[in-house]
């Protein structure tokens, strides 16, 4: 698999809360929020699993936040499966 970047500079550290021009409104919001819950200081556990940094959420948001802006990853598939079930629960 040949993994893309994103089409926008991203800093996964500190990613913005508004998602840049021409990303995925579904699956940033998604990816920024599961990147919130799992954002911890690098010297510190995460405070929402505990887990040492970079944390599975911490790790799995970043995938997230990259793919929503264009870019592709090992867990692009999942990322794009949510967004569009949550896209149509929208719509419900």
């Amino acid at each position: 698999m040949t993994l893309k970047a994103p089409a926008v500079e991203l800093d996964l550290d500190n990613p913005p809360i508004d998602p840049p021009g021409g990303a995925d409104l579904v699956m940033w919001s998604m990816a920024r929020e599961l990147f919130a819950d799992h954002e911890a200081d690098h010297d510190a556990p995460c405070p929402s699993c505990q887990m040492a940094w970079p944390c599975p959420g911490n790790l799995l948001a970043r995938q997230g936040l990259t793919v929503a802006c264009g870019g592709d990853n090992t867990m692009a598939d999942y990322w794009r499966g949510l967004a569009r079930i949550r896209a149509r629960e929208a719509d419900r």
